[in-house]
C-alpha cells in the first residue's frame, strides 16, 4: 500500500521496540456468537504442548464457545488410562473416559491462569480417530491446517462436541 505495507492476510502488532509480532491468520479468525474475535492459532499454541495431544484444531465460528477438535498422543494416553498397548487412535476416539480427560487437560490449558481471554477457554471437545495429513486434505504440502478441510471432514464431531 502508500505505506510500503504488503496485505498477506497475516494479523501483527508492533510491539514497543518496534518489532513486528505475528499474531495469527486474517481469514483464520473465528467470531463467536457474542462477538469476540477469536484468533486459534493463540488458543491452540497454549494446547500444543500437552503430552497427551497430538494434534489440536480450534473451531467455534458463530457458537458461543470454542470446541477443540483433538487427534491424542495415543501412547501417552493409553499410559496414562492403563488401556492395552494395542488400542488403536479410533478405539480413543470412542471412549469417553479419553473425552474426559483431554477436556480435562485443555481446561487446565486454556482456563484462568493460563494468559488466555476468558472467552478464548475451550469449553467443548471432540477425539479424532485419525491424524491430520495431507492425504485426508487437512493439512497443507507445508504442513499448516486447512481449517475449513478439518471442519467440512469433521462435521459430525464438532456437532457432537457442542451437543454434549
Amino acid at each position: 500500500d502508500a505505506a510500503g505495507w504488503f496485505d498477506t492476510g497475516d494479523l501483527g502488532l508492533l510491539g514497543p521496540s518496534g518489532d513486528l509480532l505475528f499474531r495469527g491468520r486474517q481469514k483464520e479468525t473465528i467470531v463467536l456468537a457474542g462477538g469476540e474475535n477469536v484468533e486459534p492459532t493463540r488458543v491452540e499454541a497454549a494446547i500444543t504442548p500437552s503430552p497427551l495431544v497430538h494434534q489440536v484444531v480450534v473451531v467455534g465460528q458463530d457458537r458461543k464457545t470454542l470446541a477443540a477438535l483433538v487427534v491424542p498422543e495415543r501412547d501417552a494416553v493409553v499410559a496414562r488410562l492403563g488401556l492395552p498397548t494395542t488400542t488403536t487412535l479410533a478405539d480413543l476416539a470412542a471412549k469417553p473416559e479419553v473425552a474426559a480427560l483431554l477436556k480435562d487437560e485443555l481446561t487446565r490449558r486454556t482456563g484462568s491462569g493460563s494468559g488466555l481471554r476468558p472467552f478464548e477457554h475451550v469449553a467443548r471437545v471432540a477425539v479424532l480417530g485419525e491424524v491430520l495429513s495431507g492425504d485426508n486434505a487437512c493439512l497443507t504440502a507445508t504442513l499448516k491446517v486447512r481449517r475449513h478441510e478439518v471442519v467440512k471432514r469433521f462435521a459430525k464431531d464438532v456437532e457432537a462436541a457442542y451437543a454434549g
